[in-house]
């Protein structure tokens, strides 16, 4: 006998997520009622629809799947480039304030492109999202939108 819940079970079930952004990251205060907030953004619409109109409203959006088949990104050249190659890549690439405001949606410093680059590039590295930068890149690479 298997008690496993099939994954179309799991389909069927609704989600909450940020209409800004998109994120599935959703906070709330304990014991405050309808105190929903986005963790990604800090957006405090919050909206529950089917994982399927979440899917295609972030594939929209951001030019892919949220859910990508698990993939190495280590063997791509891109994941092994130093962060002074990353910060030429995204400089020369014209997605280039796409790329930024899908990886951090919350970034709002905007100015010089190069300014802006550098600024986000610290904000990156402090908050440990190099990873993200380059699944983001090698993604985008392999749709041709980089």
């Amino acid at each position: 006998m298997n008690n496993t819940p099939d994954h179309n079970e799991y389909d069927l079930e609704p989600v909450s997520y940020c209409p800004k952004c998109y994120s599935l990251k959703i906070g709330y205060i304990p014991d405050v009622e309808d105190s929903d907030y986005c963790m990604d953004c800090g957006c405090l619409d919050v909206v529950t629809g089917s994982i399927f109109e979440w899917e295609k409203l972030y594939e929209k959006r951001y030019g892919h799947k949220y859910v990508v088949k698990r993939k190495s990104y280590e063997g791509n050249p891109i994941w092994n480039l130093s962060v002074k190659d990353l910060r030429r890549k995204l400089l020369q690439s014209p997605y280039c304030i796409d790329i930024i405001k899908e990886v951090c949606p919350e970034w709002n410093h905007y100015g010089k492109l190069v300014d802006t680059v550098f600024l986000f590039f610290d904000h990156v590295v402090a908050k440990k999202l190099l990873s993200k930068l380059k699944k983001t890149l090698i993604i985008r690479q392999q749709n041709g939108k980089l």
